[in-house]
């Protein structure tokens, strides 16, 4: 296995206190003068003091440079009086790493430390357990250079992959176009509100970790695949920037000011901020909407392709293999041949899902797909429009290697890619037909016309006013050569 990692160039350990609040207890660097201010705040997100342990991941900007890191967190009470808040100790230890640079930017994204998450939860655990708050010596002896065998890919981000669908469910697809699009996303997690019962919550329950690391899996998910040629000139990025946790303190630094980050926070007040395109709120199920409160939801397509996909996927937290030997810091793989196909199919008779991914996650079925479709069955004479014989689905309910995951993503840039493909000719058929050469070239930009089977080509929903927006808006940004885009009524299929 090819394997690399992270570039440390700072560790700290933060601390809260009920008396004094946050503070930065101790910290180093590799950098001179590097600038640790905010990360006492980063590293105790709202709701934090919920768990006994749990994962921070952070970003943070320095001179204009972005680095990616995480935190562990752990939590101890001293001798058994949890009432008294003075016997409380909280602290977070973690390390910031220097993005290697590389051509596709995921790459860069997953440079945060997480190969490292085993030795700074045994540091931080020692440390908090010594009782000595003042003695960081142990501490000073950690080098840069942290001691390192071979990363466990259970704390790479990319296996929480699963518990991002459940969580989302179709969902996912909304997330995954509005991404494409580079709108600012915002994920607001209320999980830890349904144990508010709890005085802590599960060990085994870290939402908080979980949740932010949908930034990186979303912008996974969205990127363009590097071998995509544009006909077009675009100023659009090939990918969505994770910017990870966010607080209240991120309302006056840089990182809401890039375009097209994905980032979450347990901020509730952040809500009411325009800092952010689309939300996504996250309790006991999930809600995504436009800036202030307009709903986003799935199409009754993505809703079946999710079904599909979903049933492949472990039902439970699992520990993954990496028979397949692929690298944990460069997944290129994903860019060629690992996909994973999800074409109709009869879904298991054991499979379950949540009420609210068909009821509050979907869009209904519109009057004017039920006419078309009984339009559609009555000119067929009964008989579907497409037919294909279902495949044998291979399911990983309760094992799963990384090869598994790697080709759930590489199926949505397989989609990616066949928007990119079909719109691409389009814009050259109409290029073409205005006879554009060198000699004569283009004076105004060009009008592109679909056609409702060209939608449903596309593996879109054609009845869904969200889908026909998307392409519009898909179109207009990455081929700036097309300032409008017509969607007709196209007949051929059914009347022919």
């Amino acid at each position: 296995m090819s394997y690399k990692p992270s570039n440390i160039v700072a560790i700290f350990l933060a601390e809260f206190d009920v008396k004094s609040g946050y503070k930065l207890a101790w910290s180093k660097s590799s950098i001179a003068g590097f600038d640790f201010d905010g990360l006492d705040y980063k590293a105790f997100p709202s709701g934090i003091h919920e768990y006994t342990h749990s994962t921070v991941l952070l970003s943070h900007s320095v001179n204009d440079k972005l680095y990616y890191g995480l935190s562990k967190f752990y939590q101890y009470i001293i001798g058994d009086d949890s009432n008294d808040r003075n016997n409380v100790k909280m602290y977070s230890l973690g390390v910031l790493c220097e993005p290697k640079s590389n051509n596709w930017k995921p790459n860069e994204f997953i440079n945060n430390g997480w190969e490292f998450s085993g030795i700074l939860q045994e540091k931080l655990v020692n440390f908090v357990n010594s009782q000595d708050y003042t003695n960081f010596q142990t501490l000073e002896e950690l080098n840069l250079d942290l001691p390192l065998t071979t990363p466990n890919i259970n704390h790479h981000l990319l296996t929480n992959l699963p518990e991002m669908f459940k969580i989302l469910g179709p969902l996912v697809f909304v997330l995954y176009k509005q991404s494409l699009l580079r709108k600012n996303i915002l994920i607001f997690n209320q999980h830890h509100k349904i144990y508010d019962d709890q005085d802590i919550l599960p060990n085994d329950n870290d939402s908080l970790y979980n949740i932010t690391s949908f930034s990186y899996l979303i912008s996974l998910l969205s990127v363009i695949p590097s071998d995509i040629d544009f006909v077009s000139k675009t100023s659009a990025p090939t990918c969505s920037q994770p910017i990870y946790n966010i607080g209240l303190n991120d309302l006056t630094g840089s990182l809401l000011q890039l375009k097209g980050y994905i980032g979450s926070t347990s901020d509730d007040i952040l809500k009411d901020n325009h800092v952010y395109d689309i939300g996504v709120l996250i309790d006991d199920k999930s809600t995504v909407f436009r800036y202030p409160s307009q709903p986003i939801k799935a199409s009754n397509k993505d809703y079946q392709k999710f079904q599909l996909i979903y049933q492949d996927l472990p039902t439970k937290k699992i520990g993954f293999t990496n028979n397949s030997d692929i690298s944990t810091d460069d997944l290129n793989s994903i860019r060629t041949t690992s996909v994973q196909d999800y074409p109709p199919t009869s879904l298991r008779s054991d499979f379950q899902e949540p009420e609210w991914w068909r009821n509050s996650a979907t869009e209904p079925v519109s009057w004017t797909e039920s006419i078309w479709s009984a339009f559609a069955w009555f000119a067929t004479a009964g008989q579907q429009l497409e037919t294909q014989v279902p495949p044998t689905i291979h399911h990983v309910q309760d094992k799963a290697d990384l090869l598994d995951l790697v080709n759930i993503i590489g199926y949505f840039h397989k989609l990616t890619k066949k928007w990119f493909y079909m719109v691409n000719e389009l814009v050259l058929e109409a290029l073409e037909d205005q006879s554009i050469t060198e000699e004569q070239p283009l004076t105004e930009r060009i009008t592109i016309k679909l056609t409702y089977q060209d939608v449903a080509e596309m593996e879109l929903d054609p009845y869904s006013k969200e889908d026909l927006e998307f392409i519009k808006e898909f179109i207009l940004l990455y081929w700036e050569i097309v300032d409008h885009v017509e969607i007709g009524m196209g007949l051929t299929s059914i009347c022919c």
